[in-house]
């Protein structure tokens, strides 16, 4: 009886302790495949061949759904949305803009030689994902707040735009993970804006299946493992994940997963310098083997 009334229970919603939860982790999942990627040979392949894919996937979709979620749920979110979202971007940005300089220079670069010989999207390493949200933040506050027609539509306009970008990047042969994680944004919106639908409508037992079937087709797509099973990969990873929080329960956070949280984007954008430290180590290790 006790397993019966589980397996029919209602699904939980996706609250503000899931969400400090995951920014607490995924910056370390993003931080661990740079590091795998950095080092020579390891027993590691999955992580390092996927293990930032899931992450930025898992990150776009709870962007896209905190997006919607919030205008769908607080009164007057737009009120300042741009000054407050782009804020919180950008500070961590520029932070770890000074701090690259001054790394560079202790490398001997100066900041004048850094600026003319790096792309601008490329002074920060590892933060191209800045820009990207930025500019979906901008077109989602302009959709939300002059366009006059349902939030589908709306959510559909940006879409929209969200695919030109892919295909954009695509035909000009951009670095694929600067536009293959996106489609989880669109994903997590669509999520958001049905979100009541889903929760009223499924059940502990049907979320068990669409995790069951979900996980299968992610073992196909992994198997498959070719560059345009990326796009399904994403689909489904976000899917996965937002079913998986639909039926697990609220917690109260630690304080150590409140500051990793509170830091998410710090981590992001600062661990450039990081993962150099070890690729440099491994140098000097490498040279100290060979004498």
């Amino acid at each position: 009886p006790q397993m019966s009334s589980i397996l029919t229970a209602p699904l939980f919603a996706y609250d503000k302790s899931k969400n400090v939860l995951l920014k607490a982790v995924l910056p370390f999942l993003i931080i661990v495949h740079h590091v795998l990627i950095a080092l020579p040979s390891n027993g590691l392949q999955f992580i390092e061949q996927y293990g930032g894919h899931i992450a930025m996937f898992a990150f776009f979709g709870m962007s896209g759904f905190g997006l919607v979620h919030c205008y769908l749920n607080k009164e007057g979110y737009l009120n300042g949305f741009l000054k407050k979202s782009l804020f919180k971007l950008f500070v961590p940005y520029f932070s770890a803009l000074i701090l690259f300089c001054i790394y560079r220079f202790t490398q001997g670069t100066t900041p004048i030689e850094y600026f003319c010989n790096t792309n601008p999207l490329d002074l920060v390493s590892c933060s191209w994902f800045i820009f990207v949200l930025a500019s979906f933040y901008v077109v989602f506050y302009f959709v939300f707040k002059y366009l006059k027609t349902s939030d589908t539509t709306k959510v559909l306009c940006i879409c929209a735009f969200v695919l030109l970008y892919i295909i954009a990047l695509t035909l000009r042969g951009s670095t694929p993970h600067h536009y293959n994680r996106c489609l989880s944004f669109c994903i997590g919106m669509f999520i958001a804006l049905y979100d009541n639908k889903i929760r009223s409508l499924l059940i502990q037992w049907q979320a068990i299946v669409i995790m069951l079937l979900l996980a299968s087709g992610l073992v196909v797509t992994f198997v498959v493992s070719s560059c345009s099973s990326i796009f399904l990969l994403s689909a489904i990873v976000t899917c996965l994940l937002f079913i998986l929080l639909y039926s697990t329960p609220s917690f109260k956070a630690a304080g150590i997963i409140k500051f990793f949280s509170s830091i998410c984007i710090e981590m992001y954008v600062v661990q450039g310098i990081a993962i150099d430290f070890v690729i440099l180590n491994l140098q000097i290790n490498s040279f100290y083997a060979a004498i």
